[in-house]
């Protein structure tokens, strides 16, 4: 898969997801809470892992999958994927709509704290932690003067966090990645995505898990 087709496929998901969002809010429902939107990031990424696995047999996804987590109980995510049956990779996902600045740090601490409920469970190895989010350039978000205006998005660097996990899975032969898309997008103005980064670094993740 060409890195053109690759990106394509990488912001189907964000692009179907919103659609489906808007038509809901249409009808005066909260579009963004949907089960259907998620349904369709979570699709989306299985049809993107299937096409990278066309060739190499014994790969099989699923979506809403709840595992053992560290603290007890269940942990819900979104996409697992398995190698002849048994658990390789977790892939999180995370589509941003509006109000993201005032959010991004609870967003990075979530990060870490969704790496401690899979990775603290005793015995789990040979196991990727990949995690995705779609964060446009520009989202909505609220204020006080107005309803809503437009801001530019600011991520927070999770890098050092990355190497971290990193290093202390090495030796479990397990390991994170945490992927952001950043791209141009607005629903009504131009409802396709451009200017899109970060695809490469997803590409390069999934292509270490289906070696």
């Amino acid at each position: 898969m060409n890195n053109k087709i690759f990106a394509h496929m990488s912001a189907t998901p964000y692009v179907a997801a919103q659609e489906i969002a808007h038509r809901l809010d249409e009808q005066g429902k909260n579009g963004s809470r949907s089960s259907k939107r998620t349904q369709a990031l979570n699709e989306g990424i299985v049809d993107l892992l299937r096409a990278m696995t066309t060739d190499k047999p014994g790969w099989e996804f699923d979506t809403e999958v709840n595992l053992p987590c560290s603290r007890g109980d269940n942990f819900k995510v979104d996409v697992v994927a398995y190698h002849k049956g048994t658990l390789r990779a977790v892939i999180l996902l995370k589509a941003v709509v509006r109000s993201y600045n005032k959010n991004r740090h609870n967003y990075a601490n979530t990060l870490e704290g969704e790496m401690a409920r899979i990775f603290d469970v005793p015995g789990r190895e040979r196991l990727q932690a990949i995690t995705i989010d779609w964060v446009p350039n520009e989202v909505l978000a609220p204020t006080s003067a107005y309803p809503l205006r437009r801001e530019t998005t600011n991520i927070p660097n999770t890098d050092l966090a990355e190497e971290r996990w990193n290093n202390a899975l090495a030796s479990r032969q397990s390991g994170v990645s945490f992927c952001k898309l950043q791209f141009s997008y607005d629903f009504h103005r131009h409802p396709a995505i451009t200017e899109m980064t970060g695809h490469e670094k997803l590409d390069g993740a999934l292509r270490r898990l289906f070696k």
